[in-house]
Parts: C-alpha cells; structure tokens; sequence
C-alpha cells in the first residue's frame, strides 16, 4: 500500500477539489486501486479518486494499492482545484518499481 497526501504549503488557503489517477508508465494503463475513506468518491474503471464534496479542504491522506503483478514504475497524474476559475492540472509524482 501506498499512503499520499495533497496538502496546500500556505495552511491559511484551502482547496475545492481534486483527482488522482494511477498509471502504469510503460504501458498507460489504469493500475491498481484507491481505497475508500471519508469525502473520498472512487473511480475504480480508471483507477482514480476524487473528493464527494466541494467543501473547503487544506490536506486530504489517500492510500493506493499496487495490484499483485504489477512490475514497472507508476505514475499519478493529478488535478487541484482552489476554486471554480483556478486550477492546476497534469501534475505527476512518480513511484519507481520495485513496489513494496
């Protein structure tokens, strides 16, 4: 299992929303699942994960789970929103095999 957190660097802003999807870097398939927490909605088709609100935010904890066979690095490619006109998208963190 993988544990991320989003997390705003200025504690006094917050943010709306987001989504996080994991992706297989060789390949660019959907890989493996998010597990389902409190103001968390699962997109498991495409393993990804998204608020179930739009409630203010400033540090949501997400944890991931690799699926048995999987071999190569993975990447997940996110979107934060602040607020409706301001948003960040295609942002990447990287996980390099071997997954443990």
């Amino acid at each position: 299992m993988v544990s991320m957190s989003i997390q705003r660097q200025n504690s006094e802003s917050s943010f709306e929303g987001f989504m996080v999807q994991a992706i297989d870097k060789m390949s660019g398939r959907y890989v493996g699942r998010f597990l389902d927490a409190d103001g968390l909605y699962l997109l498991d088709e495409c393993s990804a994960v998204m608020q179930n609100d739009n409630k203010s935010k400033t540090n949501i904890q997400l944890a991931w789970v690799a699926p048995l066979n999987q071999r190569g690095d993975v990447m997940f490619r996110g979107t934060i929103i602040e607020k409706k006109t301001k948003y960040y998208e295609g942002l990447i963190s990287r996980l390099e095999s071997p997954l443990q």
